[in-house]
């Protein structure tokens, strides 16, 4: 695509009326450069017909095209056009294609090819937050990156685990990508900013309306070859997102939890009304995925190989194994005990885990088999 073309495409997302299908259904008759320059003359009208012709003329002379660009260069955004050689494989294959997306951070087209989503509620419990780091920190550990929100709870608990695991995470915001939201998870948005990705299909400098957290979602499950939803009540921004996997045939994974536990009910209903398939541990998950139509064959030898390495056990995992054999404990405690680091305890664990040598119990403690 030449550069012409993809700022035509940027600017015509600017033109109301039309959104996410009708930018693809214009773009199959005619180029977003001549439906800019060349809408007076017949022939292009024609093809796109009276309503967005009209449209388009009305709205063309009032865009303010240095300012767009102005505020790009200004923001540090960078932005990606529907059509384009690098926009992400995965999120392409959807029905309502983000006609523009704008990033920051370190793009990696290979990255986001093997990306899995894990999403949940905001008033996670503690359980919810240790099931969620583990999650993805075992998922970049096979060399996934993974997709969330950047919201309150497990969000913030799915990007801090992949960021202390060393792996990619990719945040999807509801605002602008050049500013943090919520403000409170600035820290969290900087450290993904290192070795991850924030991206959104909003541009620099809107307002940030409530609407655009559920369009935000499709993009969540979009992005990924499935989604898991860790923690999420009957009511739920997670549970969109997970409709929205099903209708981008994708595939929807779910923990399930007691009864009584009120912010599990969402995640219980998707399995019980055979939407989700129930995870237990990474296995569930890697099982399904390698069967996924997007995951090439030298990827799934890779994850192979992954899963039948020996059993290597590091100095900080015998640490781990002494102390868990004498009492279950939780990750914190280890902490305490051990003097490592966080990132570093969470990652051993998560190895050691999936050598099958320890497990986490109903209470986050974790236990030797």
């Amino acid at each position: 695509m030449t550069a012409e073309e993809k700022n035509s495409r940027l600017i015509l997302s600017y033109v109301k009326g039309i959104g996410a299908v009708s930018f693809q259904q214009l773009l199959r008759s005619v180029s977003a450069f001549e439906l800019l320059e060349k809408l007076s003359s017949e022939q292009v009208l024609v093809k796109v017909g009276q309503k967005f012709g009209t449209a388009i003329l009305r709205a063309r002379d009032g865009i303010d095209t240095n300012r767009i660009f102005r505020n790009l260069k200004d923001s540090g955004t960078q932005f990606l056009v529907y059509g384009e050689e690098d926009y992400p494989f995965l999120l392409e294959q959807i029905y309502d294609v983000p006609p523009v997306l704008y990033y920051k951070g370190k793009y990696d087209q290979d990255k986001l090819k093997k990306c899995i989503s894990i999403v949940g509620t905001r008033n996670a419990s503690k359980q919810g937050e240790v099931f969620s780091r583990k999650f993805a920190m075992d998922l970049v550990g096979f060399g996934f990156s993974v997709a969330s929100g950047m919201a309150f709870g497990i969000d913030k608990c799915v990007h801090e685990g992949a960021i202390d695991a060393g792996g990619y995470t990719i945040a999807v915001l509801g605002g602008s990508a050049d500013k943090p939201y919520p403000v409170a998870n600035r820290s969290t948005y900087r450290k993904i900013l290192e070795n991850g990705l924030v991206i959104s299909e909003y541009p620099p400098g809107i307002n940030i309306e409530p609407w655009n957290f559920p369009r935000r979602n499709r993009i969540v499950s979009g992005l990924s070859l499935g989604t898991l939803v860790i923690e999420a009540p009957r009511k739920s921004g997670a549970l969109i997102t997970a409709h929205s996997a099903i209708d981008q045939n994708r595939e929807v994974f779910a923990l399930p939890w007691p009864i009584d536990h009120k912010n599990g009910e969402g995640c219980n209903n998707l399995i019980s009304e055979g939407k989700a398939k129930l995870v237990q541990n990474i296995d569930d998950v890697l099982v399904e995925i390698l069967q996924s139509n997007y995951v090439n064959n030298g990827f799934s030898e890779s994850l192979d190989r992954s899963k039948k390495q020996g059993n290597e056990i590091s100095e900080l995992q015998n640490e781990i194994l002494t102390v868990l054999a004498e009492t279950p404990v939780a990750s914190d405690q280890l902490f305490d005990k051990l003097g490592y680091s966080i990132g570093g305890i969470n990652a051993a664990l998560s190895e050691l885990e999936v050598k099958g040598m320890i497990y986490c119990d109903e209470k986050g403690s974790w236990r030797t088999v």
